[in-house]
């Protein structure tokens, strides 16, 4: 479908937009907590953390209203290509899963260059520091393979 002809209303913007809100609170939040968990099950003694679990508080808060808002947003966009195929093609939509795969590939190469960085220059290598590296790697993987996914699908065909 000719990118030009697939017209992009205000709504069909809005609607992409909140999903990138949506998706963007809900992923930072997500790797927030789990890296309060991390602190919480492995403390480093040298440094203080608050293990009464208030740094959570915030992270859990944007995850229940983000998260849900996210899902009801991408359930209505899928239902409007279903409606209307065409709508796959619409600029909003396509900017959005480019970028989201950028930003997911980006921090991937950045996750995996820290790694790195860290391994090459002696310091030790601390369970906390390598799961908080396979959160973010597990995370950023999962988002890109979906969007990936996203984009190349059809979506006259019901997702599984």
């Amino acid at each position: 479908m000719d990118q030009t002809k697939t017209k992009t209303t205000a709504p069909d913007f809005f609607l992409y937009l909140g999903v990138i809100i949506g998706l963007y609170a809900s992923v930072i939040s997500l790797i927030a907590l789990l890296f309060e968990l991390i602190n919480k099950w492995l403390p480093d003694v040298t440094t203080y953390y608050d293990l009464s679990g208030s740094g959570m508080r915030f992270p859990i808060a944007v995850l229940i209203i983000f998260f849900p808002v996210f899902m009801y947003l991408s359930r209505m966009s899928t239902k409007a290509i279903v409606l209307a195929p065409e709508k796959k093609e619409m600029w909003i939509r396509r900017w959005f899963s480019f970028l989201t795969l950028f930003v997911a590939g980006l921090t991937i190469a950045i996750d995996l260059a820290v790694l790195i960085y860290n391994f090459i220059g002696g310091e030790d290598l601390t369970l906390r520091f390598v799961l908080k590296v396979v959160v973010v790697l597990v995370v950023a993987a999962v988002i890109f393979r979906y969007y990936l996914y996203e984009l190349r699908r059809d979506p006259t065909v019901p997702a599984p």
